[in-house]
């Protein structure tokens, strides 16, 4: 049982979620890395304190429309010269995996970001931040898509994931459960949000206003976010997600799951205001 009491539908379990984060670092990762220059590694999650985080998905979820929800780009940085854009790129990140949030509404199938666009700042130690220039959201979403996007695609025989789409109502769940589990006295530490790949034969219900069609979304780019309660000499511990803390079983709370974290394409028509 979640501790607020409501089945969580954005919960896999923690078996599940590593299928999908070795898929990323096996596969994607693999064709991603000799993109980067100097021998670095590309990217395989963000982390965010937990206090920042809810701030940022809380303002996302307050500026989506009722029947709207919050758009993920997957974005690279890039350094442009412009001292407010760079001033964002964290040392030696430049070219590498990140992300912007977009607040939508929807009409029909239609996904429309509000023009709103926010990043999680790690030059500041992982901040909510709304960007006042949108042309550093487009820059970086522009990048991602320009030299990211088609060895992906290439890769997968048909376009992989440009943005991901979370039903407000869904995403709250999840938002009301970390809120809940900390007033309780637990203590979360981080939100990590990895990197990961659905799974090879994948399908999931496109539940957008109007439709409720089935995608199939195999090996696709997508998300997970963990809740870490603690870290314990470098050892991530992971929120057990129940109120009574029993029974033990260690979950993760994935976005992509149901019908919520709905890639971008296929999911989805007009809209995007990025690139």
């Amino acid at each position: 049982m979640s501790c607020t009491g409501k089945p969580l539908g954005m919960a896999i379990q923690h078996a599940d979620a590593i299928t999908r984060k070795e898929a990323y670092d096996s596969i994607k990762k693999k064709y991603l890395d000799p993109l980067l220059s100097r021998g670095r590694s590309e990217v395989s999650e963000i982390s965010c304190d937990t206090t920042e985080f809810l701030k940022l998905m809380n303002t996302l979820k307050n500026k989506a429309k009722p029947n709207g929800g919050i758009r993920i780009y997957f974005a690279a940085y890039q350094l442009t010269g412009s001292a407010y854009n760079d001033d964002f790129v964290p040392k030696d990140m430049e070219d590498m995996l990140t992300l912007v949030f977009a607040p939508t509404d929807t009409h029909g199938t239609d996904i429309s970001d509000i023009g709103e666009f926010y990043i999680i700042d790690q030059v500041s130690g992982g901040k909510g931040v709304l960007l006042k220039d949108k042309t550093v959201a487009s820059g970086w979403v522009r990048n991602y898509q320009d030299n990211k996007l088609p060895v992906l695609t290439k890769r997968l025989g048909r376009s992989d994931t440009k943005s991901l789409w979370y039903n407000v109502d869904d995403f709250s769940e999840f938002i009301a459960e970390i809120e809940c589990q900390i007033n309780t006295g637990i203590k979360i530490s981080v939100i990590k949000i990895s990197m990961a790949a659905f799974n090879t034969n994948e399908t999931m219900l496109a539940k957008l206003p109007g439709s409720t069609d089935s995608i199939f979304v195999g090996s696709q780019l997508t998300l997970l976010f963990s809740p870490i309660e603690q870290i314990i000499s470098g050892e991530e511990v992971l929120l057990e997600m129940s109120a009574e803390r029993t029974p033990k079983t260690v979950i993760e709370i994935d976005p992509s799951d149901y019908d919520t974290g709905i890639p971008i394409p296929p999911a989805g028509s007009g809209g995007s205001s990025l690139p």
